[in-house]
């Protein structure tokens, strides 16, 4: 098993709640991002609606190599970033170049100024999703490396917070999924301080 190099993974970053958005508000919203190229380090291409699949994909924003969705799972809104094993080939560190691409649209859409501030993401809850099941099938031997790897990365990020705890998610009929949860944690302005760093486009 080879996380580093995953075909697809994921993070979502979880809404604050209560949420007063409309799925279907981000629809425009992420066609002006490709009109207007607002994700510079990203290739983007075009925007599908699912927002009445219910807890379904919502929003997504195709992008090369990856995608965006303001992704409706669980009955939870937030913002899901998946990138795929193009993007990821040759990066230091890829956990933490997943979780840039994801904290930076985070922070667009919290400036975004349809939406008058109403949509805020908080910082002490990830969900990463391991698509790839031959890279990582849903196992105890599976979470135990992911967790590892997954782990080097967060403990940076989050080095001012007082435990980080992962946690398995889901079952072995759903891809491999580790839940984040870091009480006490820095706001999203503090965490792409520390993540800051030239991104290739892709």
């Amino acid at each position: 098993m080879n996380l580093l190099e995953p075909r697809r993974m994921s993070v979502k970053v979880f809404a604050e709640e209560p949420v007063s958005v409309a799925p279907e508000a981000l629809v425009p919203i992420f066609q002006g991002w490709v009109r207007d190229d607002a994700l510079s380090h990203r290739v983007m291409i075009d925007v599908a609606d699912y927002t009445h699949v219910a807890e379904g994909p919502g929003v997504i924003l195709i992008c090369h190599g990856g995608h965006y969705s303001y992704d409706l799972g669980g009955g939870r809104p937030g913002l899901r970033c998946t990138l795929t094993r193009a993007v990821y080939g040759g990066a230091e560190d890829p956990i933490s170049l997943l979780l840039g691409f994801a904290l930076d649209a985070c922070a667009l859409l919290e400036e975004e100024t349809g939406l008058q501030g109403a949509l805020r993401f908080r910082t002490d809850e990830l969900l990463f999703r391991v698509e790839d099941r031959l890279a990582a099938p849903h196992t105890p031997e599976a979470f135990r490396e992911a967790r590892r790897l997954i782990g080097w990365s967060l403990a940076a990020l989050y080095a001012s917070a007082a435990e980080v705890a992962i946690e398995p998610v889901g079952d072995a009929r759903e891809p491999l999924g580790l839940r984040v949860q870091v009480p006490g944690a820095p706001p999203l302005a503090t965490l792409r301080r520390r993540l800051a760093r030239p991104k290739a486009a892709c």
